[in-house]
């Protein structure tokens, strides 16, 4: 069994430290940021008791396996910091913010029934484990055909050009050019990220970087703030082929972690 486990107390055991009683809570994948849980069309329960599970198990569709979720949770430092108008689990509307501390636009709205008062309101930043569990997964098509999904080793086709229309390219066909290596024809998941920076989310990094599983990764030096030349990226790739062998039963699956 395997799938992504984004709650508190394994994000707590990475180092990372978050307050007691989060008052909300925000989950998203982590290569489809700006799309909300209803729109990525998988089973997951994002709960701001807990933080966030997905089971490879409850997942639906031929190769069933969670995306990498990550989680950012509001941190209130009064008791009468209430809940957000949004719905948990929902990206919500940006620049809805009337009450924060920092520049950035947190999404929640802060009511208070007290008498006005200055509150220390914080969302946290993206927060995740790492990649999902279950990196090599069996499953048999509905002619009984067996798949095997495998990730691809991190691929760097070359370093960021420098300028004003430079950048790094990161693209399939950009990766294929390159290197001479051959990526299946229809990936069905992609992970993407700053090769000095592996465990930083583009949001901390800062850049506008678009990852896709389409096409593969590009970052313009132009989109950047700040005159920032792109980081050097890399890319991996879920493939799923069919083994030679097929056989009569359907539906079973069998999960290697790694």
């Amino acid at each position: 069994e395997g799938g992504d486990f984004e709650t508190y107390d394994r994000i707590r055991a990475t180092g990372e430290d978050i307050c007691e009683q989060p008052q909300d809570i925000q989950c998203g994948a982590q290569n489809y940021p700006n799309r909300s849980l209803d729109l990525l069309g998988q089973e997951v329960k994002c709960d701001v008791n807990f933080g966030l599970v997905c089971h490879n198990r409850d997942q639906k569709g031929q190769f069933g396996m969670c995306y990498n979720y990550m989680i950012r949770v509001l941190c209130c430092s009064v008791s009468h910091c209430q809940g957000p108008t949004t719905t948990a689990g929902s990206p919500p509307t940006p620049g809805t913010a009337t009450t924060a501390t920092s520049e950035k636009t947190t999404g929640f709205t802060m009511a208070s029934t007290a008498t006005p008062t200055p509150k220390e309101t914080q969302t946290s930043s993206w927060l995740t484990t790492g990649l999902s569990s279950a990196l090599t997964t069996r499953r048999t098509s509905s002619t009984g055909c067996k798949f095997q999904c495998t990730w691809t080793d991190w691929l760097d086709s070359d370093k960021p050009e420098l300028g004003q229309f430079g950048g790094d390219i990161e693209t399939y066909y950009h990766i294929r050019n390159k290197t001479g290596i051959q990526i299946c024809k229809k990936p069905v998941d992609i992970e993407c990220e700053a090769t000095l920076f592996p465990n930083m989310s583009f949001q901390q990094l800062g850049q506008e970087v678009v990852c896709n599983v389409d096409f593969g990764l590009i970052c313009r030096n132009s989109k950047q703030s700040n005159n920032q030349t792109c980081f050097n990226y890399h890319i991996r790739v879920l493939c799923c082929e069919e083994d030679i062998s097929c056989f009569s039963t359907t539906g079973s699956l069998s999960t290697t972690s790694s």
